[in-house]
């Protein structure tokens, strides 16, 4: 791209110092340019990392929210076995602690 816009200034009877400077200040637009690009799209990576990290610690507490609810269900399931054992027991036992008592 250098050679090709040098000999269309040259073409255009640019001196060789004026082709020179044209072409260095385009070169320092076009690096600027894109350096401010690159921090662009480095910023708006930063960013998606922050609302990622977000996002995945709010899962993780409903990860941890939900292991807690199952953890209750298992104790309330071994309780409700516990209550039915014990009136089924009461059930079978209570004919014959009602002969006892009469």
């Amino acid at each position: 791209m250098h050679v090709t816009l040098f000999k269309a200034l040259k073409s255009i009877k640019v001196s060789d110092e004026a082709a020179s400077a044209v072409i260095d200040d385009i070169e320092r637009h076009v690096e600027s340019v894109v350096n401010n690009n690159i921090k662009a799209v480095q910023a708006d990576l930063a960013a998606f990392r922050g609302e990622f990290k977000g996002e995945l610690a709010a899962m993780r507490g409903e990860f941890k929210g939900l292991a807690l609810g199952i953890e209750a269900l298992k104790h309330q399931n071994i309780l409700i076995s516990l209550l039915i054992s014990i009136v089924g027991l009461a059930v079978a036992v209570g004919p014959i602690v009602a002969k006892f008592i009469h």
